[in-house]
């Protein structure tokens, strides 16, 4: 996992408080069609939220960090 994006991201999330599908593609080392795929299949991934009326997905930072930081989730993905 690249540790400095993390980083990088919690002081830039401090204000957000959410990712989008670009930083959760980036700091995992996928394509979006990749993330796209692993979501289609059920791949354990963190929980994201889908807004009513809005194609985007948001991913809780918090929510991001706890399933990196779990050996059998993030960190082996």
């Amino acid at each position: 996992m690249n540790k400095k994006f993390i980083e990088n991201s919690g002081a830039r999330s401090a204000c957000r408080q959410f990712l989008n599908d670009s930083d959760i593609t980036h700091l995992l080392g996928i394509s979006q069609r990749t993330l796209n795929n692993k979501i289609c299949r059920g791949d354990d991934l963190p929980e994201f939220i889908k807004l009513r009326g809005c194609r985007r997905r948001i991913w809780p930072f918090e929510a991001v960090q706890i399933w990196l930081d779990s050996p059998e989730d993030g960190a082996n993905k």
